[in-house]
């Protein structure tokens, strides 16, 4: 075992030692990643808010589609209806403050109000002209118009008068003069909206019914609800993410590759696309810095002539990347000073200017041969050595021992090469012809000691007439009497026509049976494909649909999920489409998402 590991060692060194330079390459990596930031609002459609969320309303109780419908009693505080518990009527307030059943009881005059007074009072006769009139004992006569007026000194009447006619033979008939009278003086300062007290004003005496309270025990009981809100199901009441990405899921990767050039390392860039699409990198630049964050140019590619960190930054204008993850750090590490050793013998100046090798075959002694270390190793393995001749030839060279028994002998082939044969496979003394490489296999100029080795192969040795009864599956009846009552006679039973009849018959329902279930599998199969961010479409697994109570369901496993490149999927629904309705939805499931798809052949669906 360690010959082989030592074997395949020599072979690796030798590979590196005739290409120097598949070190000078390095693998593209990942950087880093452009990440996703969605564009647009939720309250328009537009950008990455393409998907519509239409209405639900929400459940009663909750939210603010439905309103509470409280309890109305009905009836009155008179009676009926809910109200139902009779109330004594008891009196509120006091006759000092008011309130409740007591109202104001305002002032009143009375006689006390009142004192006894005189006035003086004169009447007065002032003429002020005359007229043609008729009187009834002096006929046609001219009669005097005057003024009465009357003026009282103190009872609050003043002055008041009117007109007088009269004939002048007659005289005025009215009285003259004056004189004094009685009235009642009020003295009381009191006014009709003095409050002199409180009295009750309720109507009713303590305990007489008052009124009915409820009595149903609904007092703000939410019996129902109402729907009040006016949206319907194809209300949009905001737009989701449709561009089937994630904010801050990785969009873009930034993918950098080393290459050693003559004067140090030149470093590439490329970008791919792992959005399926939801991301234009078609314009995209590249911006180089050095640690400094100095631009050190622009383009695809830059080269630098010493190790370092360089700063790479990428212009993109696609509103969908986010600009704080536009940029990222390049480690450059495998330039090497010039005449330095790279590892395999050569300089970096000129890896092709060597054209040997140095190697070391591990083995000491020097002698460039195999030694037999007297272990004891019974281990049947034949040692080839072979010693550099100036004209080396790669002819295959056959070796056959045709000696019996243990032996070991060591044999020099026309080339020179020496065989040493350690045999110690039996005493049968079957020979074994070993190819072997001459000695001097040129290797790019190079002559190596080579080990060969090879196992020992044991062939299974039987019996020849029962490896062909076992090879037909047959046993003789003297075998058969051998194996047993029940599998001897079963086996006997099973060659009688019956038997076969019956072989036949339970062969054929398992087939059919199997056949139903490869149908039943088949219609249930689907194939599943992803898109990478060149829009090219790739095999990535198998999915199965299952029915579930409330539809079907079509989960996509892990697995495929770890392959997928981007999260545009595309299903291929095999026979699921025979003899189904065209108008049936598909619940797709993958991880946490959900998603509601009409049922199609050839199915896209963005998740």
């Amino acid at each position: 075992m360690k010959k082989k590991v030592l074997s395949i060692s020599l072979i690796l060194v030798i590979l590196l030692s005739l290409c120097p330079d598949i070190r000078a390459h390095a693998d593209t990596g990942v950087a880093f990643y452009l990440t996703h930031k969605h564009t647009g609002n939720k309250d328009v459609c537009g950008g990455c808010y393409t998907s519509p969320h239409y209405h639900v309303h929400s459940d009663p109780g909750s939210g603010d589609c439905y309103t509470p419908r409280y309890h109305e009693h009905t009836g009155s505080p008179s009676g009926g209806g809910c109200y139902t518990v009779p109330v004594p009527h008891e009196h509120t307030g006091d006759s000092t403050q008011a309130g409740g059943c007591y109202v104001p009881r305002y002032h009143s005059h009375n006689s006390d109000c009142y004192r006894r007074g005189y006035c003086d009072w004169v009447r007065t006769l002032t003429i002020t002209g005359s007229e043609p009139s008729w009187c009834h004992i002096h006929g046609d006569i001219y009669q005097v118009l005057a003024d009465v007026t009357e003026s009282h000194s103190s009872c609050g009447l003043g002055s008041f008068g009117g007109q007088a006619y009269y004939c002048p033979s007659c005289g005025y008939q009215g009285e003259l003069g004056g004189g004094t009278h009685e009235y009642s003086e009020l003295v009381c300062t009191k006014g009709s909206y003095y409050v002199e007290g409180y009295v009750l004003g309720c109507g009713h005496s303590e305990g007489d019914l008052d009124h009915y309270d409820p009595g149903c025990g609904m007092e703000g009981v939410i019996e129902g609800y109402d729907l009040t809100c006016t949206k319907t199901s194809l209300s949009v009441d905001q737009y989701d993410p449709g561009c089937g990405m994630d904010e801050g899921q990785n969009a873009v990767a930034v993918k950098v590759g080393q290459n050693r050039v003559s004067g140090g390392m030149e470093i590439t860039v490329s970008l791919e696309d792992q959005s399926g699409g939801v991301i234009d990198v078609s314009d995209a630049g590249f911006i180089w810095k050095d640690a400094d964050g100095n631009e050190l140019g622009s383009g695809n590619s830059l080269t630098v002539s010493s190790n370092g960190t360089y700063g790479l930054e990428v212009v993109i204008t696609d509103e969908g990347i986010n600009p704080d993850s536009c940029s990222g750090n390049v480690e450059v590490t495998g330039i090497r000073p010039p005449g330095s050793d790279n590892g395999n013998g050569t300089s970096d100046e000129d890896p092709e200017e060597d054209d040997g090798t140095s190697y070391d075959d591990g083995n000491s002694g020097g002698s460039g041969q195999e030694q037999d270390s007297g272990t004891g190793d019974d281990d049947d393995t034949y040692y080839a050595t072979a010693t550099p001749t100036p004209t080396p030839t790669a002819t295959p060279l056959a070796m056959t021992d045709s000696g019996s028994g243990n032996s070991s002998e060591t044999r020099t082939t026309e080339s020179g090469s020496k065989w040493r044969n350690d045999d110690d496979s039996g005493s049968d003394g079957t020979g074994l012809d070993v190819q072997a490489i001459g000695s001097g296999i040129p290797v790019d100029g190079l002559n190596k000691n080579v080990t060969v080795e090879k196992k020992k192969v044991e062939a299974l040795k039987t019996d020849a007439g029962n490896k062909e009864n076992l090879e037909n599956g047959e046993m003789n009846d003297t075998d058969q009497s051998k194996s047993g009552g029940l599998l001897g006679r079963a086996g006997k039973f099973l060659k009688t026509p019956a038997g076969k009849v019956i072989t036949i018959g339970v062969s054929t329902a398992l087939l059919i049976g199997a056949l139903f279930l490869l149908l039943l599998l088949l219609r249930n199969l689907v194939i599943v494909f992803n898109f990478d961010g060149h829009m090219k479409r790739h095999f990535t697994g198998l999915a199965f649909i299952r029915l579930k109570k409330d539809g079907y369901e079509l989960e996509i496993p892990d697995e495929i999920s770890s392959r997928a490149y981007t999260n545009r999927y595309e299903f291929f629904m095999g026979f699921f489409m025979i003899g189904r309705e065209r108008d049936i939805e598909i619940m797709v499931i993958k991880k946490d998402r959900q998603m509601m798809v009409k049922v199609e052949r050839m199915m896209r669906v963005t998740i």
